[in-house]
């Protein structure tokens, strides 16, 4: 498991609890606003955990052009392994949920056997969500022996 891999389990199960004196010898737990931002969804619609990020840097370099297949090979090349197609579009319909990527049905082709290819871009909302999640991890990677590293 990956430090990204790691910290995304962290902040997706981690409820921030709070501890309170109940005066009865011990403590009570208490929910703390960011536990119920959280919970509410507010959090969690607009961060983007690692998959969702390399899906939308994907969708960018292939724009407009991107489609799964297109996703697929990109991501196989850049990260030098295969993601399944289901991780693939699964996570687009998450993105697609929170409104960070939208879908537009191209033209049916006899190649496909006269099925149309579903294309994918990201829409201003997502790109503040991947700029903001971007900047949170290069600022996490800063003054690391890896802050170089990547550039």
């Amino acid at each position: 498991m990956d430090i990204f891999q790691a910290l995304e389990d962290l902040t997706a199960t981690h409820f921030f609890y709070m501890l309170e004196d109940t005066g009865e010898g011990r403590p009570k737990k208490q929910r703390s606003k960011e536990a119920t931002q959280v919970s509410s969804g507010r959090i969690m619609n607009d961060t983007l955990k690692q998959t969702e990020q390399v899906v939308m840097l994907a969708i960018l370099r292939k724009q407009p052009d991107a489609y799964g297949v297109s996703i697929y090979e990109e991501l196989e090349k850049r990260l030098n392994k295969a993601v399944p197609m289901a991780t693939i579009y699964a996570t687009l319909e998450t993105l697609e949920k929170k409104g960070f990527v939208q879908s537009k049905q191209g033209q049916a082709t006899a190649e496909r056997g006269g099925r149309a290819k579903m294309f994918f871009e990201i829409t201003g909302k997502g790109q503040m969500a991947l700029n903001a999640s971007l900047s949170a991890l290069d600022r996490l990677r800063a003054g690391t022996k890896l802050a170089g590293a990547m550039a």
